[in-house]
């Protein structure tokens, strides 16, 4: 017993047995429901509901007022409410022929993309509107107005630009005649070597 698992208390069955439920088969196939049209039927009436209104009215034709002389009227003449409908349905007529569903694509023409006739297509109708844009004539450019705004910013800039000039050029009065070091040293060096190449 060393190694084995333990005996099963219960009787099962061989070894080829299939457990689970069993699936019931339907009666109405594919070929039932798509051959066949099952009309609708009307439900069964069940008993219909009184008609006080109308009990109440013919109650009150015949004298009856007050509530026991409405239960003699009741009594007597037990109205109900019909349950007829007011216009019959018509009886939808299909015809043996009739296919359902819905209609199938077209199948794509293989030879056409094998051979790149949709490709040749659509290149020639971009050549015919690339030559119809070619030989539209040209039409006058409409020339923009400037706004308010943008001359205004405009003057704005051009009055910043010669400040900055005149901020730049500044100097003393006392000092407008006198060069500057720098610019005097640049020209003795430019000098000196117009000297040495001559």
């Amino acid at each position: 017993d060393v190694g084995k698992g333990k005996p099963c208390t219960f009787k099962l069955p061989s070894d080829g047995f299939a457990y689970g439920k069993a699936d019931r088969k339907d009666s109405e196939g594919a070929k039932e429901v798509t051959s066949s049209w099952a009309y609708h039927q009307q439900s069964k009436t069940t008993a219909s509901k009184k008609d006080f209104m109308n009990m109440n009215k013919v109650g009150i034709a015949k004298g009856a007022v007050n509530a026991k002389e409405q239960a003699k009227v009741r009594k007597e003449k037990d109205m109900r409410v019909s349950q007829e409908p007011k216009h019959k349905p018509k009886k939808a007529e299909v015809p043996c022929d009739v296919a359902y569903g819905v209609m199938n694509r077209p199948s794509t023409p293989i030879k056409d993309v094998i051979s790149n006739s949709y490709g040749i297509y659509a290149e020639m109708e971009l050549q015919e509107k690339l030559a119809k844009d070619t030989q539209k004539p040209a039409g006058k450019t409409k020339e923009i107005k400037p706004t308010k705004a943008y001359t205004l910013m405009q003057q704005k800039v051009k009055n910043v630009e010669t400040k900055n000039e005149k901020l730049d050029n500044f100097k003393m009065k006392k000092f407008q005649k006198v060069e500057s070091r720098v610019k005097a040293q640049i020209d003795k060096d430019k000098k000196k070597r117009e000297d040495v190449n001559e």
